[in-house]
């Protein structure tokens, strides 16, 4: 079988945060205190939609607004993750600054090898000051930011500001290109922003960060060039090749603990950027990860005022004094007889905690840190910016050190047990997740067994629908549904509804009575930290735990239907590649297979036909055995589900794709994924 690799910077927009994408939280245009969004703007003029750009325009009226080209980060493996660029966090803050913000796309490894990356995104430059009347644009006041991948582009447009060509040793390159109609436009900027971004890619081994093995994604954006072999070209990839005094202001914020790219591409950078004699500033984030613990309301306003600076205008930073909404009422998911956290109408939390003697208190969402105000007595408070549904895992920072709100539910995600803050759908919204007190209810039962794989005890959930004690001759189809990265096989039972879920479907008719096993995937823990491990190691031994152990003993203990027609395997992110990765070996086993968000990205990439064997180039074969295979993913998160239902169906394999709409990385979605493919599994 041929293993699936994926990008580190992708899997970190795999992790189970709500509503988290690439480096940040991710809100609706009107929560963003922007006035207006234009989307799928093409700046080549191809029609294609890896040559979209998205604009977002400030709530604060101007004539004429500076602007900032932000971009996703990636691994330069997405062409279409503008949606998931950081908005709730830096686009937020820029706009609140007063500045406009771009968000484009640009094409992947897949699509062109460098430096068509860096042509698409001097072309969106170029078509920002073509386009500046029309959009209230500020031309001579163009910055660059980004995340991750998308920090060494947004580094890369500063340190060959102005230039065309450049040559690195025995290499030429192409700085320019020539994307787009608007080739008489300046690609200038006037400032560059680099949020953890690898800068000197020879040497992307430096520090304490995981090593990315043969085949990192750096290598496969040069062709696969080996460094050893042609050390230019990677110089050719890296700003730091290209810094001359000439160079707009750059400053860089990199987290101290980045285990992705390793803290020292940030420290180096820095050094370079002063030692050249430009206009700089590096902020190390002690203790940040990589795009964890970075976006605090300080490290935004150090971006703003750098920016603010370089364009000759003082930044300015108010706090005013704290005034809680009346209009907030306790949140479902506090603990029994706590007032808060609370939550308002038009969606923002309220948050209370005391803690005397405190110097700072931040309530941190999903990343986004929202300070809190002391208001005498030893009591904090803060109101956030409007949330969007869903469930939000969120800590309290006192002082540097991260607990857990005494107020809330404290949930397993993120790799450890953090706070859970949902807001509320309406109630058409989420009825088929909701307790239903006319309803017959199941059981979740925690079962332990012994695993011989293992050599030790495990547990698993187990589902028994409501009739399943009532019939004791009866036996059921089972349904093995995993949870994601960094989170366990609680995920589903507390975070998922999936017992709701499962007794609203089962008691309407929509879905055949079954067992469902929920049980740890070995990836509890977010990749990268155990020394060591590779990202095909990762998770890989639950395959034969699951297939050994756990499958053994629910035959065992439970009346189930043993036959791999009445076997179901499914699961969200990691998860879902986990259940591919499992199913399509071994389809003896299973019969029903379901993604949700799964982290099947590196199959949208490549050539469907080639993968597990070979398995899908025999159509007529994989449906006779497949008789279910669901694919669901949120629309605001684009991580390649489409692409690749849209590969199977070329390919003549039976699918099912889902859209959930209005929804990232995050529960909602994936619990609406539950709700569909439930029902369509095990049909007679």
């Amino acid at each position: 079988m041929k293993k699936l690799l994926l990008s580190v910077c992708m899997l970190l927009g795999l992790n189970a945060h709500a509503q988290f994408g690439f480096g940040g939280q991710q809100i609706k245009p009107e929560d963003m205190h922007c006035s207006q969004k234009y989307s799928d703007l093409n700046y080549a003029d191809d029609g294609k939609a890896f040559h979209t750009l998205d604009i977002y325009l400030p709530e604060t009226k101007a004539e004429k607004y500076p602007v900032v080209v932000h971009i996703y980060g990636s691994a330069w493996m997405s062409n279409s993750s503008k949606g998931a660029a950081d908005l709730g966090t830096i686009v937020t803050a820029l706009l609140k600054a007063g500045y406009a913000v771009v968000c484009p796309n640009h094409r992947s490894i897949q699509d062109a090898k460098w430096p068509a990356q860096s042509h698409d995104i001097k072309a969106v430059i170029r078509w920002i000051r073509a386009h500046a009347d029309q959009n209230h644009f500020d031309s001579r006041y163009i910055a660059t930011s980004g995340f991750s991948s998308g920090g060494h582009l947004a580094s890369f447009m500063g340190a060959t500001s102005g230039m065309k060509t450049g040559k690195v040793g025995k290499e030429e390159i192409d700085v320019e290109g020539s994307v787009g109609k608007y080739a008489s436009e300046s690609s200038r900027v006037f400032a560059a922003v680099d949020w953890s971004g690898p800068i000197d890619l020879l040497n992307m081994d430096c520090g304490e960060a995981m090593k990315m093995g043969d085949n990192p994604p750096e290598r496969a954006l040069l062709g696969g060039v080996k460094k050893d072999e042609e050390p230019d070209k990677y110089r050719t990839l890296s700003p730091i090749s290209f810094l001359d005094r000439n160079d707009p202001p750059i400053i860089v914020f990199h987290g101290t603990k980045d285990n992705v790219v390793p803290f020292c591409q940030g420290e180096e950078f820095a050094k370079e950027i002063k030692a050249a004699g430009i206009t700089t500033e590096f902020h190390p984030v002690e203790g940040g990860g990589h795009g964890f613990n970075m976006y605090t309301e300080e490290n935004l306003q150090r971006m703003v005022d750098f920016l603010n600076r370089a364009r000759g205008v003082k930044g300015t930073a108010t706090a005013a004094a704290y005034e809680e909404p009346a209009d907030a009422v306790p949140a479902q998911t506090n603990v029994s007889q706590s007032q808060y956290p609370k939550i308002t109408p038009d969606r923002r939390g309220v948050f209370r905690v005391q803690a005397p003697g405190a110097k700072q208190v931040v309530v941190d969402i999903c990343n986004k840190k929202y300070p809190m105000q002391d208001v005498g007595k030893g009591c904090w408070m803060a109101t956030t910016d409007p949330l969007v549904v869903g469930p939000h895992y969120y800590f309290i920072e006192v002082d540097g050190a991260r607990v857990s709100d005494p107020g809330s539910q404290a949930v397993y995600g993120c790799g450890l047990y953090a706070s859970l803050f949902e807001v509320p759908e309406s109630a058409e919204e989420g009825a088929y997740y909701t307790f239903h007190k006319d309803y017959a209810h199941g059981q979740v039962r925690l079962c332990q067994y012994w695993s011989h794989v293992e050599n030790r005890a495990r547990h698993c959930y187990v589902y028994t629908p409501a009739e399943y004690d009532k019939n004791p001759k009866k036996r059921y189809p089972v349904l093995y549904l995993q949870h994601g990265m960094a989170e366990n096989e609680t995920g589903w039972h507390v975070q998922g509804r999936m017992a709701n879920i499962l007794d609203n479907n089962i008691a309407e008719g929509k879905a055949e009575p079954m067992i469902v096993v929920m049980d740890n995937g070995n990836c509890d823990y977010g990749f990268g930290s155990k020394p060591g491990e590779s990202m095909n190691d990762f998770g890989a031994s639950f395959t034969q735990v699951l297939t050994e152990d756990v499958i053994p003993f629910i035959d065992q203990t439970f009346r189930t239907r043993p036959q791999r027609e009445f076997r179901a395997m499914a699961g969200l992110s990691w998860g879902g590649l986990q259940s591919f990765n499992i199913a399509m070996t071994h389809l003896d086993t299973f019969a029903h297979l379901g993604s949700f968000s799964g982290a099947i990205f590196a199959l949208a990439g490549g050539d469907i036909t080639k993968v597990y064997d070979g398995v899908f180039a025999d159509a007529a074969r994989v449906n006779k055995q497949l008789r279910t295979l669901f694919l669901g993913t949120g629309t605001e998160e684009n991580l390649g589900t489409k692409a690749v239902h849209e590969k199977l169906d070329a390919a003549g394999v039976k699918n099912v794709y889902y859209e959930s709409q209005g929804t990232a990385h995050e529960w909602l979605t994936w619990r609406r994924c539950l709700n569909q493919f439930v029902g369509l599994i095990f049909k007679k």
